[in-house]
């Protein structure tokens, strides 16, 4: 789930956890501060390459869509 929004679950922390946790248990991610998302084609295809960061929950990485 890509947003071009600085976070996905609001600026109340508990909603934030319970957001990511909800993407979660669907196997999905969830990827912030993008931009151009809604230039892209309905069926295009949308990967993630993070950095891993160690002690860490979230980071920087490369956004790619395939269309």
């Amino acid at each position: 789930m890509g947003t071009d929004a600085p976070t996905l679950g609001g600026v109340d922390p508990k909603q934030a956890l319970f957001t990511y946790w909800m993407l979660g248990t669907q196997g999905m991610v969830g990827v912030e501060f993008l931009t151009g998302l809604g230039q892209l084609p309905a069926k295009a295809v949308f990967l993630f390459a993070p950095v891993k960061i160690k002690g860490c929950h979230g980071g920087p990485g490369r956004a790619i869509a395939l269309y």
